[in-house]
C-alpha cells in the first residue's frame, strides 16, 4: 500500500494509466480491471495506429465509431487526472508488470463525495470504462471473479452503451 500518491502531470496519462510519485519513487500504473476508450486515434513510428483498439472498444460501447469512442475516452481521461490532481491517494499493488517493466497493475482508492472508493468502480459506474483487463483479489476478501460480476451489472445496468453526458 502506497499512502500518499501524486499524480505526476505532463506524463502520457490516460482515463487507465497514469504516472504516480509515492513514497518508493516514481510509476506508471495501470488499473486493474478496467479498459477506458483510447483518448486520441494516433499513429505510431512504423506506421502503426491504434485504428483497431478503438473500433473494439467501440464495439463493447454498443457500437460507437471512432469518433464517439474517442470522445468517451477524452471524457474519462479528464474524469480520472480532476481527480489524481486533487491531492492524496491510495495505490494497492503487487508491482505486476504490465506488458514490460515500466508499468505495474495497481488498485487505486480515491476520495469521492466523504468517502474512499475504488477509481476503476468509478469509471465503470459512470460509463467510462469497459471490464476489460486484468484482474485481481481486493483487500477484505473481495475475490476477483465477485468483482468482475459486479462491474459487469453495473455495465449492463447502467448502459456503458452510451456514456456520460
Amino acid at each position: 500500500m502506497l499512502e500518499k500518491g501524486r499524480l505526476i502531470e505532463g506524463r502520457n496519462s490516460d482515463g487507465d494509466s497514469f504516472h504516480v510519485k509515492h513514497e518508493k519513487g516514481e510509476t506508471e500504473f495501470r488499473l486493474y480491471f478496467v479498459d477506458a476508450p483510447e483518448s486520441a486515434y494516433r499513429t505510431y513510428r512504423g506506421g502503426d495506429n491504434n485504428g483497431k483498439r478503438l473500433d473494439d472498444q467501440g464495439k463493447d460501447f454498443g457500437g460507437l465509431g471512432r469518433e464517439e469512442t474517442v470522445a468517451i475516452g477524452k471524457k474519462a481521461k479528464e474524469f480520472v487526472l480532476g481527480i489524481l490532481r486533487e491531492g492524496d491517494f491510495k495505490v494497492l499493488t503487487k508491482w505486476e508488470e504490465v506488458f514490460g517493466p515500466k508499468r505495474s497493475y495497481a488498485l487505486v482508492i480515491v476520495p469521492w463525495e466523504g468517502r474512499e472508493v475504488y477509481l476503476h468502480e468509478l469509471l465503470v459506474f459512470r460509463g467510462l470504462a469497459r471490464v476489460h483487463t486484468k484482474g485481481t483479489d481486493l483487500p477484505g476478501g473481495r475475490a476477483r471473479e465477485a468483482q468482475e460480476g459486479l462491474l459487469e451489472k453495473w455495465e449492463k445496468e447502467l448502459g456503458v452503451v452510451t456514456g456520460p453526458d
